[in-house]
């Protein structure tokens, strides 16, 4: 049995923040790369972190959570080798119900 994968997209605002979202799928969709058992897609369109969220859920996905220290050492590695270092990331984790509490 194959196993599933996360489809993670990647969506950049500006020049400084871009967004991770994911959804469960079987295999990568084209244009997508995978990244620790999780597929990644890179955008290009701007937006705040519920711009963001609204985008990945029209998509069928979600922000994406980064639960593990082998998912981030990939991730990280894959920005970083191909030269997407130069943003910081919007993820899943908010704290909109107590500030400074992360979930």
């Amino acid at each position: 049995m194959s196993p599933l994968l996360s489809w993670v997209s990647v969506t950049s605002l500006g020049s400084s923040t871009s967004a991770l979202c994911t959804s469960a799928r079987l295999q990568c969709p084209e244009g997508f790369h995978n990244i620790a058992d999780r597929c990644i897609q890179f955008l290009t369109e701007p937006g705040s972190w519920h711009e963001m969220k609204d985008k990945c859920f029209n998509v069928g996905a979600r922000m994406a959570k980064v639960d593990s220290d082998n998912f981030m050492y990939h991730l990280v590695n894959f920005i970083k080798g191909n030269k997407l270092d130069g943003h910081t990331y919007w993820i899943g984790a908010s704290d909109e119900g107590h500030e400074g509490d992360f979930r």
